[in-house]
């Protein structure tokens, strides 16, 4: 059997390894190869051999890489012992020493509050310093570091500035991210084409939340001509990753096509993983086809998730005694729900109670 874990002691020396499929020529591409791998991509490795890779830091010669992937170490229980502390201290190490990756993973150590105390202020701090490196992971965090206000005074100008470096280095969710500031107008003039540019180029790096994005915006015309088809297809990329927003996309999609039996499926698919939307589609869609039960079903458990709609439509039904025995004080408490979201139509009923039922 392959060693996966037979390194050279030169870093530079020209030679092939295996992790996994990967092939790697050095012993640093290696560890980083295997880090981006085991932690990210579930390659599998066995589970073994890992415990080798403490041992393996001594053939890694430049000091502030090494202080990192100790780090790593003690952090993932890579040979040692997890010991958040010792972590912490590496991460520091390294980050005192200008690594960009040890500065970005002590932001996200404050910012998550592993290994230390949750501290916004010293999440920017680190999170900025990596940044101004040029480590795009660092530069999408400060980004949203601006953006929300997390230990530093909102600045969405900041914001939409670290969300374009990151985004032209290639990092999908600041892509994302910085169509959505095109999209919302928020640090930056509203421009759809902008936001529709930045989703596509999230989509082409698999990010499913810009799936999801473009397939709305095909449905709506934003930034793009209305083209069912074309929103069939973001939808669709969305469902496959089991996406219920994806799955609904394409229930509303084939509903306007009127192609009701496709519509039913993919309000079912998303109705099932307990998706509110859905359930309240399917819901009108089995009102309009007259079949008031399984529609009551459906309403009742898009309402119990909050949805305004479906609790009127619930208050519908009882106040007027459709498929289910008459009951006001029924009919009062789901008005009194959708009431309580500010729903004008909930108002009016419960005033129409109030007035002629005296309830």
């Amino acid at each position: 059997m392959y060693n996966y874990f037979v390194l050279i002691s030169e870093i530079g020396e020209n030679m092939n390894y295996k992790c996994g499929k990967i092939k790697v020529n050095s012993a640093r591409e290696f560890y980083e190869k295997f880090l981006e791998g085991y932690l990210f991509k579930n390659i599998e490795i066995d589970e073994s051999k890992r415990k080798d890779i403490y041992s393996y830091m001594r053939f890694i010669q430049d000091k502030p890489l090494k202080n990192l992937y100790i780090g790593h170490c003690y952090y993932y229980g890579y040979g040692v012992n997890v010991n958040d502390d010792l972590a912490f201290d590496f991460y520091m190490k390294a980050a005192k020493e200008g690594n960009a990756d040890a500065q970005n993973s002590l932001g996200k150590c404050y910012f998550l509050g592993f290994c230390v105390e949750k501290d916004y202020k010293m999440a920017a701090l680190w999170y900025e310093s990596s940044a101004k490196l040029g480590h795009y992971s660092a530069q999408n965090n400060i980004g949203s570091i601006y953006s929300k206000g997390y230990g530093v005074k909102i600045d969405l100008k900041k914001a939409v500035y670290w969300y374009t470096k990151s985004a032209e280095q290639g990092h999908s969710i600041a892509q994302y991210n910085l169509g959505d500031c095109y999209y919302y107008g928020t640090g930056v003039d509203k421009d759809y084409y902008k936001a529709v540019y930045w989703y596509e180029a999230a989509a082409n790096l698999d990010l499913k939340e810009a799936y999801e994005t473009l397939g709305y915006c095909y449905t709506q015309g934003t930034g793009v001509p209305i083209d069912y088809q074309k929103a069939i297809y973001w939808y669709s990329k969305a469902a496959e990753k089991g996406s219920p927003y994806g799955q609904t996309g394409l229930g509303h999609c084939y509903k306007t096509m009127n192609d009701l039996e496709k519509a039913v499926y993919w309000y079912k698919k998303a109705a099932d993983l307990e998706y509110g939307l859905a359930q309240e589609r399917l819901g009108f869609l089995c009102y309009e086809q007259k079949n008031y039960k399984e529609a009551i079903i459906w309403f009742k458990k898009a309402a119990e998730q909050g949805l305004v709609n479906s609790q009127n439509a619930l208050g519908d039904f009882y106040q007027f005694g459709k498929e289910v025995p008459k009951d006001l004080k029924l009919a009062k408490y789901w008005y009194q729900k959708a009431a309580a979201q500010g729903d004008e139509d909930a108002k009016e009923s419960l005033d129409f109670l109030k007035r002629f039922y005296n309830i």
